[in-house]
């Protein structure tokens, strides 16, 4: 490669990072780009350079497939590298990171595992170790093995202790917050972003401490406290306002909207919803619309207000179908089916969480497996139909437990003493009231 080419190449790269909110910039430029790379595949660690700059454009913009297509190349030159087993290890991390957010979560695992394993050989690096352990762990929570992603965020945590490096400690704590607030962990929840926030406070980086305003802001509200979630939301809201963050500044609006709903500001949060939506439209992020669909339509759901909740569904399913995430699409059409349940419309309900069942066995989805077992469960319930009541339940308690998820699996097995109960089945209403789960777990 000329020194010409290799700076048409730095420029290429140097303009890349300066545009990394511009997806129409990187498309209309990634030809030259990919052009003026063909120079430098003689010289294999230039090589790798340019993939891992490649990769994260396309990690920025959401360009799953092509990102793989990098990779793979990668993959071969990294053999002549002067140090293939680094470059590999990084290889397979981005391949893990790609495959899960396509929601193929066999595939990102083997890669993550690999990552691992060659992270651990002479030679290896430490934080890739971390990352693919927080990654694994963000992976089996969003596939509701709680244990597995606690153990692995907690192994990362104490890694990153170890080697006294508090970006990574603040990643492994946002992760166990997640992790605690999906298992309804409340305070340990808080107590995990509050640690996050004193270490990224010690940084002075006002963005990401509105990122953690926001985490905190998530379990207040679910905690109940409403006024409270309101003041974090409304100070990061300020705070993306004032630094350009489009992407956050979408995410804070969709979160000030839910809760203005739960305070039952319907006006309030209509008006945040319609500038959550056109962010994300201008930045073409059309999977985090439907997201800000759905978790809107939960909080319309719960304030009993049905049609809203359904329009917003619809909306959701309609963006999760277009972007191909199927799992996103199960949790829509559950969605759905619950809502119409809570209607009365039985047999539409059921056909909804049947739909939703057969994505969540095909995409390993166990957390929400159990989830539409039981949503079935009540819809049986409701139609007279005991037995296939009993049935669903009993299958969601037993995937709810082989999860980990004890406050589902609880919730679910008081449901079924009083059904066992109602069918004069005392004997086994009293047996189950007195397993250790239900001795130990109360219903929220």
């Amino acid at each position: 490669m000329s020194k010409t080419q290799q700076r048409l190449v730095s420029y290429y790269l140097e303009l890349g990072q300066q545009k990394t909110a511009d997806l129409q910039w990187f498309k209309r430029e990634s030809r030259q780009i990919s052009r003026l790379w063909q120079f430098a595949q003689a010289e294999p660690q230039q090589t790798l350079f340019y993939i891992f700059t490649f990769f994260d454009f396309q990690n920025r913009f959401g360009l799953w497939q092509d990102a793989i297509d990098w990779v793979e190349v990668g993959l071969t030159a990294v053999e002549q590298s002067h140090n293939p087993i680094w470059g590999k290890a990084i290889l397979h991390r981005n391949l893990g990171i790609c495959y899960a957010s396509l929601s193929q979560f066999q595939e990102a695992i083997t890669h993550y595992r690999e990552a691992l394993t060659l992270s651990r050989q002479e030679n290896g690096d430490w934080r890739i170790v971390f990352t693919s352990m927080v990654n694994l762990g963000n992976i089996f929570r969003r596939q509701g093995k709680m244990r597995e992603a606690e153990q692995f965020c907690t192994n990362a945590y104490h890694l990153a202790k170890q080697a006294n490096h508090l970006d990574n400690q603040a990643e492994a704590l946002r992760v166990l917050g997640i992790i605690f607030d999906d298992e309804a962990r409340f305070e340990e929840a808080f107590d995990a972003y509050q640690a996050e926030l004193a270490i990224v406070q010690k940084e002075g980086d006002s963005v990401r401490i509105a990122e953690c305003w926001l985490r905190l802001g998530v379990v207040e509200q679910h905690r109940g406290n409403l006024q409270q979630a309101n003041v974090y939301f409304s100070d990061a809201l300020k705070q993306f306002r004032l630094s350009g963050e489009r992407r956050k500044l979408a995410g804070a609006l969709g979160n000030l909207a839910i809760n203005q709903t739960y305070l039952q500001n319907f006006d309030a949060s209509q008006e945040l919803l319609v500038e959550a939506r056109q962010v994300w439209m201008d930045i073409g992020d059309q999977a985090n619309l439907g997201s800000t669909y759905s978790n809107l339509g939960l909080a319309y759901a719960k304030e009993k207000k049905h049609a809203e909740a359904l329009q917003l569904f619809e909306q959701s399913l309609e963006m999760s179908r277009l972007v191909g995430e199927r799992r996103s699409e199960g949790i829509d059409l559950g969605n759905l089916g619950t809502t119409y349940c809570g209607l009365g419309q039985l047999q539409l309900a059921r056909d909804y969480l049947v739909d939703a069942l057969e994505i969540a066995q095909e995409t390993n989805d166990r957390r929400n497996e159990a989830r539409w077992y039981g949503s079935l469960g009540v819809t049986f319930e409701a139609a007279s139909l005991p037995e296939h009541a009993m049935d669903c339940y009993q299958q969601a308690i037993t995937i709810s437990e082989a999860i980990g998820d004890l406050q589902t699996a609880a919730e679910t097995a008081w449901n079924l003493v009083l059904l066992y109960r109602e069918q004069g089945k005392e004997s086994l209403a009293t047996e189950l009231s007195e397993t250790k789960l239900l001795l130990k777990i109360k219903p929220r």
